[in-house]
């Protein structure tokens, strides 16, 4: 049995909506300085920073392992949108799509 579907989630958090967009959009690369103990790296293999279409390797910590994940990220600077697409990776593993 699989389960497919959407996920939204609505958290508080103490910063500008601007400051959000801009680390998740173009500074993603210091999320690593920020939670090390589960962000270890985020390296950029195509594009560059900040332009949408950019795909993103990670490595992180999830329950005492380590894991990867592949990421294309689409930013919409109208609505301040960030889409994360996973192209391959440990998620892919567990779930059909991601």
């Amino acid at each position: 049995m699989s389960l497919e579907g959407k996920l939204e989630v609505d958290i508080d958090i103490q910063s500008s909506a601007d400051k959000f967009y801009n680390l998740f959009k173009s500074q993603i690369h210091h999320l690593s300085t920020i939670s090390s103990d589960i962000i270890q790296k985020v390296e950029l293999h195509e594009g560059d920073w900040g332009s949408s279409g950019a795909v993103k390797h990670w490595n992180y910590t999830l329950d005492g392992k380590a894991l990867t994940v592949k990421e294309k990220v689409e930013a919409d600077d109208a609505s301040k949108s960030i889409t994360f697409n996973v192209l391959e990776g440990d998620v892919t593993k567990e779930f059909k799509s991601f």
